[in-house]
This record gives structure tokens, C-alpha cells and sequence, in this order.
């Protein structure tokens, strides 16, 4: 077996889901991949690059004798036809075009080498660094000669844990993603973007691979080495984003685990509390196929209740219940661009009281049924995420159409209340430019719309206002059936530590949004804007610290002394 000379795998990148999280993390993904959209290999143990693999030597087509001809350079065969099969990537018009000049002509042996040696150089400029064309022992009749294309196949793939380094992960795992550039015939582009893939895998830290020679001619062996990254996170924080209603402070935890039976199924649980809320999460995430293939179990739980001192006497309680299923799968996939389509089908439920008893409070007639208080939605979501990236960053766009089916006991109203049965369209647009030759120097352009014919229940409505959507103003300080808001936000590095993370940065902003409903009146003011600065301190990779201050343009008329109402938010991060 030899081993070769090799060539570095770089750094892909990876992309996220809800309307929150899904920002945040195209937002770590494009500060990594807007550098030319890769990064240096990772240095293993041993110094050397990771994610290599070798081409195997092509043989030399002088070294197969054409038998029953004397080999000898002033010997001249004529040429009639030239038969080169065994080639699927070749057309009739590209093989004629470099075996027609020859023919009718006598060539000597040292000729026609030559012209099988067209044929690899076609194969090798095309990274089908394997395959090669060979003139097979033969005895020439009537002056036709065959030129064999040997394409390139993988033999096998081997699976080796980095030394005295155990872990979780099946190989199989590895195995079955490797194999997806395990087309005939093998071709180096598609090999190396998919171990680069595998590389950016979270359940990963170091992947270094060869290519050497198989059993036979035409076959390899995939060799991958591999050690595992830490498959278990804690996330702690602390902020100031909760609802003015039920406390604006807030401390969580959430605990996830990447890896939790060995095939790459995830799962994570959460909790965070405010002086008058909690929120529960819970979820499973378990990997359908090689090609990012999942199907997702979620359940989102929160009771609140008004703890405003002008309410707080009539015991106003709100609480909800999502339950959720969920499958998404990339159809397209590759270090440039990522499509992912979904669906998923869940269960939302929501009821609100006064003093204990039931209460609607989206209800127009002023008359309580018994039902009133309490809604059920059986909601159909279609989602499509895309992800493209250049070299100077990155866009991603998200599209999700949401139905609620009039199925499994959906609350039906006649009185003009929202309830079970709507339609509606989110979209999310986000891109990150780099400026300058900084990295770390980046705009972000956002934009999120949502649009409906109906009147949608509270769970469903969209929301403006807050650290995560307009800063200057409260927690969803106005909400409406449809709405857009967008915001443009600048990101300076100011200070770096040794080793090159910046650990300080300013991020001035513009922000504005609207929103609208469907046969109620509209809030007033309808449309928010302010700008203002933001600051964050990282003084560890697993540490940040950070603070926003946003300035309203447009009063709406808050009459509160906490710290949102004053334009101010903060939050610590901690990730263990």
C-alpha cells in the first residue's frame, strides 16, 4: 500500500431553524465561511494537515505490452479505427476529436501510447484522479486498436479511531456519509467537498483521510481517521428580554447532548424562568439518511402570569403547549449552497383566565362561550430554508407556509374570534457581507415578514419590538396579524486577545418594523424605529457578555421605569 501526496481538506460550514435561532446561527456560520467561505485544515496531534486524501499513482500505459507486436520504435502500424471503451463520462464527439487525426495513418507503439495518454489527462483535468486509460495486451487485425478506460471505484472505506482515543460514534456513521462520493468513477472534487462536510460536523473535531491503492487496478481504498468532539453542552444565561407583563429578567439552562446512542441522534431539554413565567423545552432529533435527512420530536411547554402591580390583583394567567414532529431533508447539499425542504405537524394549545375563570381575551363579541379562554390548533407547516455562500458572505432565506386544519378537535368559533382554522406565510431574508479584509469586520441585513388573510391566534401573531427585534422598545411591544421588520447591523472588532479572538465589539444599528391586522383595529403607534449601539465582551471563547442600547424614533408612549423601557438590555452567555 502506498501512501501519497495530499491534499488539505478545508472548513464547510452548517446552517439552523426557528426564526431566532435560525438568524443567530447563520450568523456564526457566515462570521466563519465569509474568508473565502473556508479555513485552514486543523492541525492533528501530530502537526500535520487533517482531512487529507492522496490521488493513487497512475499506472504507466508503457508497461502494458501490445503482445503479438514487436515494440520496437521504428515499427509502424496502420491505424483503421480506434475502439476506447469502458469510459462512462466520455461522449462519441470527445473521443472522436482526439482519435480522428490518427486515423488511416501509420503510428509506431511509442504513437499510440500517446493517445491513451490523451485519454488520462482528459480524466485527471477532470478529477478522476483513479481512473486511466491502458492499451491491454492485444493482437491488432484489419489496423483497429482498443484503448481501455480503467474508471476508478472504491474497494472500501476504513474507519480508524485517532490513537488511545476512544468514543461514542458508530463507524458506520462515518462510513455511509463517506460513501456518498462513492460514485463510478471516483472524483477527487466530490471526495474532498464531501470529507470537508464530514469535517464541519459537530460530532467531529479532527478527520484526516488517504486514498491507496486496492486489490485491483481500477479500485481504491478510503482510509479515514477520526476523533471525536465533545458531544455534551450546557448553555447557561441571564437577561433582560422577558415580557414586561411577567417579568423582563430571566435566567435558563439548556442541556443537550449531540450523540446520545451512538448514531449521531441528538436531544436536548431546557428551562428558563422569570419572576411570573416558566418555559419548558424538550426535544429529539434522529438521523434518517447520510445526506442530512432528519425527523424531529419537540415539545414546548410555558405558564405565565401577569405580575404587573396595575394588574397583578385580577390573577390574570396565560399557558401554552406545542407538541411537535418534524422532518427535514437537504436536496441540495454542498460547501457553496444548502436547500432544505420540511414538514412538520403539531399540536398548539392555549388558554387564558381571569380570577380563575376562562377568558378570551381576542374575543370581539364580548360573550363568553365555554370554550372561551381555551383554543386548540392542529397546524401543517411547509418549510424551505436555503443557504448560498460567496466569498465575501453569505445569504440565507427561510419560507414556511402554516396551515390550521380543522382536524383532531380544533377550536372552532363563530363569533369573528380567531380560532383553529388560518393560513398564513413567514419569511425570514438574512445576509452577512464582510467589509473590508477583516473577517470579523461584517454588516448583517435582516428581513422577516409575515402575511395573512386572517385573524391568527396569539401563539400564531406576529410580534415587533425588543432585544430580538426592534431594541428601543418592550418585548413585543406591538403585535398583529401580519407584520415585516428589518434592521441593518454593523460589527467593528475593537480588541483582541493573543490568539487572535476578538474579544471586544461594537455593533451600531438601525431597526424598524409594522405590523396589521385583520378586522380589529390596528395598534397605535403601528410601526416602530430606532437605532442605537451594541457592545459585546468575550473574554473566553465559552464566555460572552453583552449589552444594547436602542434609541426610539418613534414614542410609544411607555410609562414603565425598567430597563426596556429606557432602550437597555443585557444577557450572559455560558457554554460548558
Amino acid at each position: 500500500m502506498k501512501r501519497l501526496s495530499k491534499v488539505p481538506i478545508e472548513r464547510s460550514v452548517q446552517t439552523a431553524t426557528s426564526v431566532h435561532v435560525f438568524c443567530a446561527a447563520i450568523l456564526a456560520i457566515s462570521t466563519c465561511s465569509v474568508d473565502g467561505m473556508s479555513a485552514a485544515p486543523k492541525a492533528s496531534q501530530t502537526g500535520a494537515p487533517t482531512n487529507q486524501i492522496s490521488p493513487l499513482p497512475h499506472a504507466n500505459s508503457s508497461a502494458i505490452g501490445l503482445t503479438k507486436l514487436k515494440q520496437s520504435p521504428e515499427v509502424l502500424i496502420p491505424i483503421k479505427k480506434i475502439l476506447v471503451v469502458g469510459s462512462s463520462i466520455l461522449t462519441e464527439a470527445e473521443i472522436s476529436k482526439i482519435t480522428d487525426p490518427y486515423l488511416q495513418k501509420s503510428l509506431t507503439f511509442e504513437q499510440i501510447r500517446a493517445i491513451a495518454d490523451q485519454f488520462t489527462q482528459i480524466y485527471q483535468e477532470r478529477n478522476y484522479i483513479t481512473s486511466r486509460a491502458i492499451l491491454e495486451a492485444q493482437e491488432i487485425k484489419d489496423g483497429v486498436v482498443t484503448i481501455k478506460i480503467l474508471e476508478g471505484t472504491l474497494e472500501r472505506v476504513e474507519i480508524r479511531r485517532s490513537v488511545d482515543v476512544g468514543g461514542r460514534l458508530n463507524d458506520e456513521y462515518l462510513t455511509s456519509r463517506a460513501l456518498l462520493a462513492a460514485d463510478k468513477p471516483i472524483n477527487f472534487t466530490r471526495l474532498e467537498e464531501e470529507l470537508q462536510l464530514l469535517r464541519s460536523n459537530p460530532l467531529l473535531s479532527d478527520v484526516r483521510a488517504n486514498l491507496t491503492a486496492g486489490s485491483k487496478p481500477d479500485q481504491s481504498i478510503l482510509q479515514i481517521t477520526f476523533s471525536e468532539a465533545k458531544s455534551l453542552n450546557i448553555n447557561l444565561f441571564t437577561d433582560n428580554y422577558g415580557n414586561v407583563s411577567s417579568g423582563i429578567y430571566r435566567a435558563g439552562a439548556t442541556l443537550q447532548e449531540l450523540n446520545l446512542t451512538g448514531i449521531g441522534d441528538s436531544g436536548f431539554i431546557s428551562y428558563t424562568r422569570s419572576s411570573g413565567a416558566n418555559s419548558y423545552g424538550l426535544g429529539y432529533q434522529y438521523p434518517l439518511n447520510p445526506t442530512g435527512g432528519t425527523l424531529s420530536l419537540n415539545a414546548a411547554i410555558s405558564d405565565s402570569r401577569i405580575t404587573q402591580p396595575e394588574f397583578a390583583s385580577l390573577n390574570i394567567t396565560t399557558d401554552s403547549q406545542v407538541y411537535e414532529i418534524a422532518y427535514r431533508q437537504p436536496v441540495i447539499r454542498s460547501l457553496r449552497e444548502e436547500l432544505v425542504l420540511g414538514a412538520s405537524f403539531g399540536f398548539e394549545n392555549s388558554s387564558s383566565s381571569v380570577n380563575g375563570q376562562p377568558f378570551n381575551f381576542q374575543n370581539q363579541a364580548n360573550v363568553q362561550s365555554p370554550d372561551d379562554g381555551r383554543s386548540q390548533a392542529r397546524v401543517l407547516k411547509l418549510t424551505q430554508d436555503y443557504v448560498n455562500r460567496d466569498n465575501s458572505g453569505a445569504w440565507a432565506l427561510r419560507s414556511v407556509f402554516s396551515a390550521g386544519l380543522n382536524i383532531l378537535g380544533a377550536t372552532i368559533r363563530n363569533d369573528g374570534s380567531p380560532d383553529g382554522r388560518f393560513l398564513y406565510w413567514t419569511g425570514q431574508v438574512l445576509r452577512v457581507q464582510r467589509l473590508g479584509d477583516d473577517r470579523d469586520t461584517l454588516a448583517f441585513f435582516r428581513l422577516n415578514a409575515q402575511f395573512t388573510g386572517d385573524r391568527l391566534l396569539s401563539l400564531n401573531r406576529f410580534s415587533v419590538g425588543g432585544p430580538q427585534s426592534i431594541r428601543g422598545y418592550r418585548q413585543n411591544q406591538n403585535t398583529g396579524d401580519s407584520g415585516i421588520q428589518a434592521s441593518v447591523e454593523v460589527q467593528f472588532p475593537i480588541l483582541r486577545d493573543d490568539s487572535g479572538l476578538t474579544t471586544i465589539k461594537l455593533l451600531p444599528f438601525i431597526e424598524a418594523g409594522s405590523v396589521w391586522n385583520n378586522r380589529t383595529a390596528n395598534p397605535s403607534p403601528q410601526t416602530l424605529f430606532s437605532v442605537g449601539l451594541g457592545a459585546v465582551y468575550q473574554p473566553l471563547r465559552n464566555l460572552s457578555f453583552r449589552v444594547d442600547w436602542g434609541i426610539p424614533l418613534v414614542n410609544a408612549n411607555n410609562s414603565g421605569s425598567n430597563l426596556q423601557d429606557s432602550g437597555l438590555y443585557f444577557s450572559v452567555n455560558g457554554n460548558f
